[in-house]
């Protein structure tokens, strides 16, 4: 009898121990590529204080929110996984529609946020502050704040307008230093991946300063792996500098064959901070021009096929978003910078 007892109790705590996802946690992170624990998601999906319904809709409080999903990102390049949850829906967003909370691991091992519900569209910036990248936060309009890491918390830090000028700096921010919580960088890893045979088939014969793992990322992420081998829709990547940083940005080329009558859209790729590849949210549309770039500027993107109306897109800190409708009878070269054209000599290859 007392040997039984031994061993009910054994298999109730066992069971009382034995840890599952709870169902905020596995809708948060699905998807998610991360090496935490179920503990360590559980504890983010509990201090994110997002809730499910019955019907198993996103909510926080009386606030609506239409999707929510949980990514990786390393903010101070020490090798250990931040995590950002993303957030859509107007209810709370108003017109950007978008925001995000960031958790970041303490020096005891447990996950604090560094942002709730943060209203707008996070990037990280090439700059850093006290070894923490600068997040500039964008959203609609021409000015953006970026937040800095004062040496123990993201602080506002200064305004910036669309392409990246100075408009002010916060006289309110000043640096700890806290150098326990701003930890070195950690050196670049060699990249050893192999390209996967659909990769490796996409980037046949093309020159690249991309990586093995950035070139897969791509293939991954753009949902172009389908399309290899079709013949009435081929996509192709063209690698260009659009900003004149030494970074290579891809574009995805995709002539679509209908009837006889070919047409071509653009999807554009640029390495976020951390090195991982990220697609801009849309298609770029036909006929894109791009206007001389500044170093370290994104130029304005103008797309549109001859004698129709055409499209800018200008950079907003986070992604391209178009701001302008040029009219078919209005001159391109009237309305912005001389243009040189990123694709004209490339599509005659087809």
């Amino acid at each position: 009898m007392k040997a039984l007892f031994t061993l009910l109790f054994t298999l109730s705590f066992l069971g009382s121990n034995s840890q599952t996802l709870t169902p905020v946690a596995t809708k948060l992170f699905r998807g998610s590529k991360t090496k935490l624990t179920v503990a360590e998601k559980n504890s983010i999906a509990q201090k994110s204080n997002l809730k499910l319904s019955k019907s198993n809709r996103w909510s926080s409080s009386d606030i609506t929110i239409s999707s929510a999903s949980a990514s990786t990102i390393d903010v101070n390049g020490d090798g250990i996984d931040e995590i950002m949850i993303g957030m859509s829906g107007t209810d709370y967003f108003g017109m950007t529609g978008e925001g995000f909370s960031l958790f970041m691991k303490d020096t005891k091992g447990a996950f604090k946020p560094l942002f709730e519900f943060q209203i707008g569209i996070p990037s990280l910036m090439d700059t850093k502050t006290n070894g923490f990248f600068d997040i500039l936060i964008g959203g609609p309009g021409f000015e953006f704040p970026v937040y800095a890491w004062n040496g123990k918390e993201y602080f506002l830090n200064r305004t910036v307008k669309d392409d990246g000028t100075l408009i002010s700096k916060n006289p309110e921010f000043k640096s700890t230093n806290t150098t326990a919580d701003s930890p070195k960088p950690t050196p670049a890893k060699i990249d050893n991946v192999t390209l996967t045979p659909k990769a490796a088939d996409f980037f046949k014969d093309i020159k690249s300063k991309l990586t093995n793992t950035q070139k897969n990322q791509v293939v991954e992420i753009s949902g172009i792996g389908f399309l290899i081998g079709k013949k009435n829709m081929v996509p192709s990547p063209l690698p260009v500098d659009l900003n004149g940083d030494g970074i290579e940005e891809l574009v995805i080329v995709t002539k679509t064959t209908f009837l006889g009558i070919k047409s071509y859209s653009y999807k554009l790729f640029a390495t976020d901070a951390s090195g991982e590849m990220k697609a801009a949210p849309g298609d770029l549309g036909s006929g894109l021009k791009a206007a001389s770039a500044t170093k370290g500027h994104y130029p304005d993107l103008v797309t549109g096929l001859p004698n129709l109306e055409h499209q800018v897109w200008r950079w907003n800190g986070v992604t391209y978003k178009m701001t302008q409708r040029i009219p078919a009878n209005q001159q391109i070269s009237n309305q912005l910078n001389p243009i040189e054209s990123l694709s004209e000599s490339y599509l005659k290859t087809f």
